[in-house]
């Protein structure tokens, strides 16, 4: 049974999706003031694919975000369900 509130994963999701979306420095920046207001952001994992913040921006091939990531504190060990960190889903 999961320990998240539906209200978190939305949560969750939301931040998610901004990751997946954000193209340009303008969105990049409002990331990161999401994850200045809000640093579990960052270390949040999807609990049921275990996907983490981390991991797309691993895999979009983004620089600046996965460097935002890492700084505020998110885990570049974390496993997703499949035993894969960010580093291995490029």
């Amino acid at each position: 049974m999961s320990s998240f509130l539906p209200a978190e994963l939305s949560q969750i999701e939301a931040f998610h999706h901004s990751l997946l979306n954000s193209q340009n420095p303008a969105e990049t920046q409002q990331i990161e003031t999401a994850l200045t207001t809000f640093p579990s952001l960052a270390t949040l994992q999807n609990p049921a694919s275990g996907i983490s913040p981390l991991m797309i921006a691993a895999d979009r091939g983004s620089l600046p975000l996965t460097t935002l990531l890492i700084n505020m504190g998110a885990p570049w060990n974390a496993l997703d369900r499949f035993g894969k960190c960010a580093g291995e889903l490029h």
